[in-house]
């Protein structure tokens, strides 16, 4: 679109970007009360509001390729962030506390009625890992009682190599006897 458009299609474009604007003015509220619900600290934070900007960006993008061929035009772009205003002070404004109370209430709900599950999942975890160092034990001894044989085995050839040499030297530090048929 360009601004030589008429009148009512920049209006058309102005009314799809505060559509816009009140589409990012819901995700952060699902952002809001998803963080509520899941709970964590500063990362967890910084996470859903990167999340946030990544899905802000893709959607002002997508809306620009589509009515404005991909050109970021001030007018639309202030659009949608009244937009985004207007959906924080009217429909966020009545939606955002209970909606976030009751995400915190089931949170908390939930811990406690999962706390059963939590320690099973525990004690299942705890079972594998023992069951895995067990495991490591036992391969580990395997490999011990291998390297061990191979030096026996090592040992033993070392043993008849240098039992055969001290034999060769004996043999050749005795005399030749002379034997009467081969003169």
């Amino acid at each position: 679109m360009s601004y030589s458009e008429p009148l009512s299609a920049q209006v058309w474009v102005f009314l799809a970007f505060l559509g816009v604007g009140f589409l990012l003015g819901a995700l952060s509220l699902f952002f809001r009360v998803l963080r509520a619900l899941l709970g964590g600290g500063g990362g967890a934070t910084a996470a859903y509001d990167l999340l946030f900007c990544f899905c802000a960006f893709a959607l002002l993008f997508a809306a620009c390729l589509g009515y404005t061929d991909g050109v970021w035009r001030l007018p639309e772009l202030l659009a949608a962030a009244a937009g985004f205003w207007a959906f924080r002070r009217s429909v966020g404004a009545i939606l955002q506390p209970p909606l976030v109370r009751a995400a915190a209430t089931l949170r908390r709900r939930g811990g406690a009625l999962l706390r059963p599950v939590r320690a099973l999942a525990d004690r299942l975890q705890a079972a594998f890992f023992a069951r895995m160092l067990r495991l490591r034990q036992g391969v580990s001894a395997r490999l011990e009682q291998r390297k061990n044989r191979r030096r026996e085995k090592a040992g033993a050839a070392e043993k008849n190599r240098a039992k055969k040499e001290k034999n060769h030297a004996k043999a050749l530090a005795k005399p030749n006897k002379v034997r009467y048929n081969d003169i």
